[in-house]
């Protein structure tokens, strides 16, 4: 069965993958699906957010406690990746533990850019065990790597940092699974219209099939 994209809009934007949605009796391409976003007063806009972290590495503080509210300037770590998040239309859990369980499972050696890496930090928050305890994410890049906020000393500093996947985790026992909330093709990162009221990727499904009737 198809995975179904339903992303929480955030900062008047919102993620979509259109080619998951189900038109019953209209049998539309994708860019076609993609037209009619637009008519609907929707603008796609193209957003990197591997190439804008990796913009912030020497200029955003570190801290433990940081609200979204303080970014870029301030983050801490799940706030970074939760500010990431949000420059592609989706609002993600506010702590690390939850956020390991959005998306779906990905196994380490298939990785791609965007997948969100967990690790037991120094502060794990648990559920039931406190031994599988998640308290750090970081987010791979194109290039394995993956670039996280961290309080350990980067060149003196501590911040943002590009690091090899064996680094983040640092021993097999502090790795805490990896997860993917995108495709690999086919996704969108909408500016909604002022006027127009979204909260899920699926509401624009609703607003243009008012177009096919």
């Amino acid at each position: 069965m198809e995975q179904l994209y339903n992303f929480h809009s955030i900062n008047n934007r919102v993620g979509i993958v259109p080619s998951t949605w189900d038109l019953f009796e209209h049998n539309l391409s994708e860019a076609e699906l993609v037209s009619l976003v637009e008519q609907a007063g929707f603008k796609i806009i193209a957003v990197d957010v591997i190439k804008i972290a990796r913009d912030l590495i020497g200029k955003s503080k570190y801290r433990r406690v940081a609200n979204l509210s303080e970014a870029p300037e301030v983050f801490s770590c799940t706030s970074f990746i939760r500010w990431l998040y949000a420059q592609l239309g989706i609002e993600l859990y506010v702590f690390a533990i939850d956020e390991s369980k959005q998306g779906i499972e990905v196994a380490i050696g298939n990785f791609q850019a965007g997948d969100l890496v967990f690790s037991k930090g120094r502060i794990g928050q648990y559920d039931n065990d406190p031994d599988l305890g998640v308290g750090h994410v970081g987010i791979v890049t194109e290039q394995g790597t993956v670039l996280h906020n961290t309080n350990l000393h980067v060149n003196n500093q501590p911040g943002i940092a590009e690091v090899s996947f064996e680094t983040f985790y640092k021993n097999k026992d502090n790795f805490r699974g990896a997860r993917r909330l995108l495709p690999e093709v086919g996704f969108y990162v909408l500016e909604i219209p002022q006027t127009t009221d979204i909260l899920w990727s699926l509401d624009v499904k609703r607003k243009i099939m008012q177009f096919l009737k």
